[in-house]
């Protein structure tokens, strides 16, 4: 009889886990382990998958006895020992997958064996030897094969013809063969005589009843929805609950099994093989979380079948002494923060335990002085009692000198066991931070050296040793996009015109890499997995009558302008991923229907976009991007050719005294898009408005009157600019015009930020698309190329970067020091590449030339652990309107406060404001406006405490326009002033800030209550007094939080 024993053994810092005496009796055993952790507090999150291991050892014995159903057992304990105890093990977050193993023993050679057979032709003899080993076929051919045999019809027949013994082989060994058979050869069961048929649910899914779908069609999806098929090509990471989730889809598709609900997290998801002694062995180490595992197994014999264990059974993993650290997102160099720490101790004595942080220079010890201690201190214990099956709290005051992450490491040591962990700090310099990028594009492939210098332009008053600086190369034009797909631009892109960004650019991205042949997996992956994500989303933002919006259903119209860039975008998606026809199709017809007599497309929504959808030529810049989109769609829909002729037609015949030279580009692509023969005429006239040189050619909008010396127009690139010209590159493309494209090309790379977008989402998505389809034309595939980076920083030095045909699509980064103020470039080899200097540096004075007014006030109610700030703003106005488009403002949150999240939806019905988000942990409140007009609009912005921070630094508002980079202002508020004694442990604060502080609760060594209500200690703390408010719920005050819910308001000052 068979016997498999699976151990599961751990010991580490000051805990022991021990799971044993699995005995199924078989041969392959998938185990599952699942969490349930029913009233168990889990110490952090982990992942949906820990462990995957396929282990095959040996070959699988040809019979065994009958297969009882199996028991399951398992044993929980604690160690405690006396004595001296060593260091505690830091632990540290874990990755999401740390352990990926598939161990296939002997399977080479049958993958040589078998395509053998299939190169030679003989099918025969490979069906022959594929069911005299079917326990290997399935995972050799079904996962790494590519050669699609088994669903051709001719090949049926060579089975049904097979010699009669290879077929009753079949058949006997039909319960081993069952997978195979329904899978592997359809024509396998068709041959099986009725009374051997034994199974009622041949080609069906047992779970669901459902029917299985013949080999190579489109899939099920396993994890979770309605049992219905549909195409994917690589499943995003995680996607589904088990440790295949990252398994790209092989390339012959079996049919998946269809899962009713989704399953629970899984740590240990393993198929074992038994070896002649009918035992496998186990040993991983449990996730380090306190939770509980429920564990599964079943047994597979190829003669006996199916053996299932009688009932889960469930492990616990705990620890019996261990420290938690709770952090704030960041906080500003020189702020005082308080370090919260809480000793947990589930042993049945009091421990004494010994807490210390430790120090490796990144930050500086502070107490109730309110003064900073100096010295090389390393390290600073405290000394606590914590009660049997209790909490206890206590908190250390540092002060960080270190900008970026800073590591926290405590350690908690009694005599009984210790812990230790290790979290990171995110410590950021003061004033808002400048984003500045200078790209050059070298061209080795005529010449094989290139120079050049760049100067960095730092201004006089930036924060103290805020500079980052950083040099990169790669090797294709589009390579700084391809990594960063999902942060191509830092604004922040939250309604429907720039929820695109997720979308168009994958699809310009997978559509080069396809024609140049540089697609790899995982871009195919990424890029997929946008797509399906931007697509749904957009779908949020559509109306009854099948346009588009940028606030959805919220606005009273749909948006011409959006309509078409929308159905345009689909399009082009539908190749990738799967787009409704009639999307697309309610969407044209919608716009046809706005269609104005004379052939011109009106903006019938809200304008967001003015160059766009209005401007100097009277809506002319509208209706070509919106014939773009009929030109785009024609060959799917050639219904609408009359709506074309009639664009095209409005086009010509408003050329006469054209200037705006955003309205001439757009117009001059559409025309030659379209084939018309005015395209030379627009052509002159775009050629006319450039400027430049030989080495850079560009077209720019002049600078109204008055605004000359705005230096923002210079500062950040024009996203009207950067549109314009992408389209003339495109127009150059259509003519073939390669060589005199190539200014236009080194001027758009230089417009690029360091994360290879631009300035705003429409420039973004234009710019991207024109560089693609020149980098298509001049892709260099034999790169072999040095970048030298020369610089001072107290002495010369240089940094060398490698270019060549293996690494052209990685973006090689490396970083300089921050007193650099020049860098000299020389490059020697052949082919191109992209070379760019990025660096930043922190403000904290109001911004230069503001064109909005902007007056953030704390309001007088707001106390230190909470607080209100309304923050008044309107447009200056200029000469030529007195209105901005779609404005965003961004308001930051001092250090250790986070939004009221019940005071949002009082901004959001607010006609005014049409849309709020957040990001950085709530720790930043962003408002879109349509508009903003001279008249100031002020919101009022609701936050209390998390966590106790002392000596807050001013907090940074911005207010901008999304399509015009030079409207902006910038201006700081100043928190309520908090010190020391505010935040300082109450013990240690007695002596120092007197017996009056203000901050109640139970000794610390005593209890801990936490938000919610819930309770670890002996005692009952007093719940604090309920405020009278909806929407405030009773919390219990502590020492270490205090929290307020407030609610915010909205008010218009004239």
């Amino acid at each position: 009889m068979l016997m498999v024993s699976m151990v599961l053994v751990t010991s580490r810092g000051g805990f022991e886990e021990t799971l044993e005496e699995i005995i199924p009796e078989a041969g392959e055993i998938p185990t599952a382990l699942t969490d349930s952790a029913t009233g168990v507090r889990v110490r952090q999150r982990f992942p949906e998958t820990w462990l995957w291991d396929s282990i095959y050892s040996g070959a699988m014995p040809s019979g065994a006895g009958n297969i009882p159903a199996a028991a399951f057992s398992a044993a929980f304990g604690a160690v405690a020992k006396s004595g001296e105890m060593e260091a505690p093990r830091i632990r540290q977050n874990f990755p999401e997958t740390w352990l990926w193993e598939s161990i296939y023993s002997g399977l080479a050679a049958l993958r040589s064996l078998y395509e053998n057979l299939l190169a030679e032709g003989n099918f025969l003899s490979f069906l022959s030897v594929c069911l005299e080993d079917s326990k290997y076929v399935n995972s050799v051919m079904g996962w790494e094969m590519k050669i699609r045999v088994f669903v051709q019809e001719e090949y049926r027949s060579l089975y049904e013809n097979l010699i009669p013994q290879q077929h009753d082989n079949c058949v006997k060994h039909m319960s081993s063969l069952y997978l195979h058979c329904t899978l592997l050869f359809p024509a396998c069961l068709a041959t099986i005589p009725p009374e051997n048929n034994t199974s009622s649910t041949v080609n069906f899914n047992r779970p669901t009843n459902r029917p299985i779908l013949p080999p190579g069609s489109e899939v099920v999806k396993p994890d979770q929805g309605p049992a219905v098929t549909y195409r994917s090509r690589l499943r995003p990471p995680l996607a589904g609950p088990y440790a295949f989730s990252r398994i790209p889809i092989p390339i012959w598709d079996h049919p998946r099994v269809f899962l009713m609900h989704d399953v629970a997290s899984s740590w240990l998801f393993t198929n074992v093989t038994s070896g002649y002694n009918g035992r496998a062995i186990l040993k991983p180490t449990v996730p380090d979380t306190i939770t509980s595992w429920v564990i599964t197994a079943f047994s597979v014999d190829p003669v006996y079948g199916l053996g299932l264990i009688e009932a889960p059974t469930k492990v616990k993993v705990f620890r019996p002494f261990f420290v938690s650290l709770d952090l704030p997102y960041s906080i500003v160099r020189g702020e005082v923060v308080s370090i919260p720490v809480v000793v947990f101790n589930y042993f049945n004595e009091e421990v004494t335990a010994e807490v210390t942080i430790k120090n490796d220079g990144e930050f500086e010890f502070s107490d109730a002085t309110n003064e900073v201690i100096d010295g090389p201190s390393a390290q600073r214990s405290k000394t606590v009692r914590v009660k049997p099956n209790s909490g206890a709290p206590l908190s250390f005051m540092i002060t960080p000198k270190a900008l970026g992450y800073i590591s926290i490491r405590v350690t908690a040591t009694s005599k009984l066991a210790g812990d230790g962990v290790d979290r990171k700090l995110l410590v950021k310099p003061e004033g808002e931070t400048q984003y500045r990028n200078k790209a050059i594009f070298v061209d080795l492939r005529s010449k094989n050296e290139f120079k050049t210098n760049i100067t960095l332009d730092f201004p006089k008053n930036i924060v103290p040793d805020s500079e980052f600086i950083e040099i990169s190369a790669v090797g294709d034009i589009l390579g700084p996009s391809i990594p960063n797909l999902q942060n191509l631009i830092r604004m922040p892109f939250g309604c429907g015109e720039q929820n695109m960004l997720n979308f168009v650019p994958n699809i310009v991205i997978m559509s080069y890499l396809q024609n140049t042949r540089q697609l790899t997996p995982a871009i195919q992956s990424k890029s997929m997995r946008y797509l399906e994500t931007g697509y749904q989303q957009e779908l949020t933002y559509r109306r009854d009558d099948g346009s588009f919006s940028a606030f959805g259903k919220s606005d009273p119209n749909g948006s011409t302008w959006l309509t078409a860039f929308v159905a345009k975008s689909f399009q082009q998606a539908s190749p990738y991923i799967t787009v409704e026809e009639r999307i697309i199709e309610e969407a044209l017809q919608w716009l046809q229907d706005n269609q104005g007599p004379g052939g011109n497309f009106p903006e019938v929504g809200h304008v967001s976009h003015r160059d766009m959808q209005g401007g100097a030529a009277k809506g002319l810049a509208l209706t070509a991007f919106t014939l773009l989109t009929f030109l785009e769609t024609q060959k799917t829909n050639p219904k609408f050719k009359n709506t074309i002729d009639k664009a095209v037609d409005y086009i010509v015949k408003n050329l006469e005294g054209l200037e705006d030279p955003y309205a001439i580009a757009i117009s001059s692509y559409a025309l030659h898009l379209a084939g018309h023969p005015s395209k030379d005429q627009i052509f002159h006239l775009l050629e006319s408005k450039a400027k430049g040189d030989s080495e850079m050619k560009y077209w720019k909008k002049p600078i109204p009157e008055g605004d000359e010396k705005n230096p923002w127009h210079e500062r950040l690139p024009n996203g009207v600019a950067v549109e314009m010209t992408a389209y003339a590159l495109l127009t150059y493309l259509e003519r073939d015009l390669m060589e005199d494209a190539l200014p236009i090309m080194k001027w758009l790379v230089a417009q690029r930020n360091d994360e290879g977008g631009f300035a705003s989402t429409q420039d973004t998505v234009v710019g991207i698309y024109a560089l693609s389809k020149l980098a298509e034309k001049i892709s260099s595939p034999n790169v072999q190329m040095q970048v030298v980076f020369s610089y001072k920083a107290g002495s010369k030095a240089q940094t060398t970067i490698n270019v060549d045909k293996q690494k052209a699509m990685i973006l090689q980064k490396q970083e300089l020091p921050r007193k650099v103020r020049e860098v000299n470039i020389t490059a020697t080899g052949s082919g191109f590449a992209v070379v760019q200097v990025s660096y930043r540096f922190n403000l904290n004075v109001t911004g230069a030339w503001p064109l909005f007014t902007l007056d953030p006030q704390v309001d007088k109610n707001s106390d230190k652990n909470h607080l209100q700030v309304s923050i008044c703003s309107g447009f200056v106005g200029t000469r030529e309107t007195n209105e901005s488009n779609m404005a965003v403002m961004e308001v930051s949150l001092p250090s250790g406060f986070v939004v009221d999240q019940d005071s949002l939806p009082s901004l959001r019905i607010s006609q005014n404001v049409k849309r709020v988000e957040t990001k950085d942990a709530d720790t930043t409140v962003v408002l879109y406006f349509d508009k903003l007009i001279k008249q100031e609009y002020c919101p009022t912005i609701s936050a209390y405490r998390t966590h106790m921070v002392a000596n807050q630094k001013p907090v940074p508002v911005s207010v901008y326009d999304y399509y015009d980079s030079s409207r902006r202002a910038r201006a700081f508020y100043q928190p309520l002033k908090s010190t020391i004694c505010d935040i300082c442990d109450e013990e240690e604060c007695k002596k120092k800030c007197g017996e009056s502080k203000s901050v109640t609760g139970n000794q610390r060594t005593s209890e801990t209550i936490f938000p919610g209500g819930s309770t670890i200690g002996g005692d009952t703390s007093k719940p604090r007094s309920q405020s009278s408010g909806a929407g405030t719920s009773s919390l219990p005050m502590t020492a270490a939080s205090l929290v307020v819910i407030a609610y915010a308001a909205i008010f218009v000052r004239p």
